[in-house]
């Protein structure tokens, strides 16, 4: 399972960085192509997945549990 977050985490925060990457690059005139620089690329799988890692646990924490319907009744 930590596998799988793990991999969760980096590809969300890869998404992340590229589209934060490219919004920089088209807004400042540069291109989207700023997204495609391996610095960058590495530094979004890092930072973005920790902050992607960051929230998945504080949803899990403060995640409410479902309701439960209560089998029985009056007898």
């Amino acid at each position: 399972m930590a596998g799988f977050d793990f991999l969760v985490n980096a590809v969300a925060g890869l998404a992340a960085n590229s589209l934060i990457n490219s919004a920089v690059g088209i807004v400042t005139g540069v291109g989207a192509a700023i997204a495609l620089h391996p610095l960058l690329i590495a530094s979004g799988v890092i930072v973005g997945g920790t902050a992607i890692a960051t929230m998945r646990s504080i949803i899990k924490k403060y995640e409410r549990p479902a309701l439960e319907i209560i089998q029985g009744g009056l007898e």
